[in-house]
């Protein structure tokens, strides 16, 4: 079997998670509270600025051009695409710079952020490549979904488009190949590795939802943990 086969059979049930948020079913019925998706936009902002970052990184580190090209060639598509998308989101939200500094990065996408890192410390780098693909397959996954009933609230509705189009399809596909063939280049320890990287960034993806509903801080955070909640 194929690593994306492997992966996806692994983390079905945190991948599903993510469709059942109430988040996202709120999207889509149009009336998500405006403050918890202005929550989300600002928090993603730190995601997609580190997610961009590893895109090149990786890039500078890889002796394999293939990956090299589709990783330089990704994070070009993400300036163009969703990070323009979320910079006319702030403008119409009217998200301010002073804003974005009262609310400090949450501990679930600090967390997501340090995991996809630490990932990158691994000779094989395969295993950074794994952990970035959840993200980009997962909203093309639950865009889809989102626009068999497109929202009615046109801002969410934008949202949704941004993870449909073919650009994005054909960079999952080749993101997938590649990754796949990591893995069959791999031995059997980074092959582990590989599928838990992966595995933990859908668990982050459907927790980042939950951030974002709850207003997590890290004051929160600390009290959920006295109070024996998860």
């Amino acid at each position: 079997m194929e690593f994306t086969d492997i992966a996806m059979e692994l983390s079905k049930e945190a991948w599903q998670a993510s469709f059942h948020h109430p988040f996202i079913l709120q999207l889509q019925e149009g009336n998500l509270e405006p403050a918890i998706f202005r929550y989300y936009l600002i928090q993603d902002a730190y995601y997609l600025k580190a997610f961009s970052e590893i895109y090149h990184l990786l890039a500078d580190k890889t002796s394999n051009q293939e990956m090299k090209r589709l990783l330089k060639q990704n994070a070009q598509s993400l300036v163009e695409g969703e990070l323009f998308i979320r910079q006319q989101f702030f403008k119409e939200l009217e998200i301010s710079d002073q804003e974005m500094e009262q609310h400090p990065i949450a501990p679930t996408c600090y967390h997501y952020i340090s995991h996809i890192y630490r990932q990158f410390a691994e000779p094989n780098l395969g295993i950074a490549f794994a952990s970035l693909l959840p993200c980009p397959w997962l909203y093309h996954d639950i865009g889809k979904s989102l626009n068999l009933k497109p929202s009615p609230n046109p801002l969410y509705q934008q949202w949704i488009e941004t993870y449909i189009t073919d650009e994005l399809e054909q960079q999952i596909r080749e993101e997938e190949a590649l990754v796949n063939q990591l893995y069959r280049e791999s031995d059997e320890t980074d092959r582990k590795k590989m599928l838990d990287a992966f595995h933990i960034s859908v668990h982050m993806e459907a927790k980042f939802w939950e951030m974002a509903y709850q207003h997590q801080t890290w004051k929160s955070d600390l009290q959920s943990l006295e109070t024996g909640e998860e």
